[in-house]
């Protein structure tokens, strides 16, 4: 018997770890800073609500609901892979992807995060202006993920708890 399941990485977020490599950050830019690594944190712990909505999907295909819930579901994790999509360049698989693809809103504020901290003097005005638009742009991307997992997410919980989908099930043609 073969048991399919997936590890999320988590331990390269350093959550809670002071900033090092950014000399003199403005408050603005420290804050971004310390916050990126949530940010990202919660990025994969959406990952993790996406896998379970799809399990549900694939469970549920010959349940009389099961197209009900596949639509609920399709359409929870159609909202959030849309914000994910603008954070993470989901398309590159490779190092080389990363040269085909258009950078997203983690690897610009990371590179400016690098450019900021090879600076003697600490960050120009420019790369503060630039830090609170990206900061911004990726606030409006988890705000957007949070309406999904508060709006979506409990609909489609209560569609799989009204259609009475049993807790376990005997695979077909197996079983006494």
């Amino acid at each position: 018997m073969s048991v399919a399941f997936r590890f999320l990485h988590l331990s390269d977020l350093l959550l809670g770890e002071p900033i090092s490599g950014v000399r003199e950050p403005s408050d603005a830019l420290r804050e971004q800073l310390l916050a990126a690594p949530y940010a990202a944190a919660e990025a994969a712990f959406d990952a993790a609500v996406r896998e379970q909505v799809d399990a549900w999907i694939k469970r549920t295909e010959k349940h009389v609901a099961g197209a009900q819930i596949a639509e609920a579901g399709k359409r929870l994790i159609a909202r959030l892979a849309a914000a994910e999509e603008h954070l993470i360049q989901v398309k590159a698989k490779g190092s080389q992807d990363t040269l085909n693809f258009p950078t997203m809103l983690n690897a610009k504020l990371s590179f400016l995060a690098a450019l900021a901290g090879a600076s003697e003097s600490g960050p120009t005005r420019a790369q503060e202006q630039l830090c609170a638009d990206l900061a911004t742009r990726v606030e409006e991307q988890v705000r957007a993920v949070d309406i999904a997992l508060a709006e979506d997410l409990p609909a489609f919980n209560a569609l799989v708890r009204n259609t009475d989908v049993p807790a376990v099930v005997v695979p077909e043609g197996e079983g006494a």
